[in-house]
């Protein structure tokens, strides 16, 4: 039996302009079985986050590199 799925998550570039992104989105619910697509602004929150994460990740690397 094979697994049902719920939801996918697409990952756009970086800060992508709401204009620019608008054909994305179109062309999405345009697909068979789409419900709805949802712009997600970016925040103050979500570059902190990525910040965050990304000086994480350096912090590891380093301490793997020695």
């Amino acid at each position: 039996m094979t697994d049902r799925i719920k939801g996918l998550t697409v990952v756009i570039e970086p800060n992508m302009r709401a204009d620019d992104c608008a054909e994305i989105v179109n062309a999405i619910g345009l697909i068979k079985g789409v419900i709805s697509v949802k712009m997600h602004v970016s925040d103050s929150n979500h570059h902190m986050a990525v910040e965050t994460a990304r000086q994480e990740l350096v912090g590891k690397i380093w301490k793997a590199l020695e």
